[in-house]
């Protein structure tokens, strides 16, 4: 029940979301999705670079992606764009 509840609002919410944030909000759902169908019968997530670049790169132009991030912690993220950073 309280899942419902949850879903009803967020969908409630998107009406107020620009279609931009709409969009970005779908790719990293469905990414996430991806990642998960490949790691199946797995006891661990597989990220590659690309991956981790996304997310990094999300984190940085979309204000919303830390409550939508559901596979890794969002430290996580942060610690992938620090790295990738120190490599340039």
């Amino acid at each position: 029940m309280l899942n419902v509840l949850r879903s009803l609002l967020g969908a409630a919410r998107s009406f107020f979301k620009t279609r931009r944030d709409l969009a970005i909000e779908n790719l990293a759902l469905r990414h996430q999705i991806g990642v998960l169908k490949h790691t199946v019968g797995r006891r661990r997530l597989r990220l590659g670079t690309v991956d981790r670049g996304l997310w990094a790169g999300l984190s940085r132009v979309w204000s919303g992606w830390e409550q939508t991030l559901a596979i890794v912690q969002p430290a996580t993220v942060i610690r992938w764009r620090r790295e990738g950073f120190k490599r340039y």
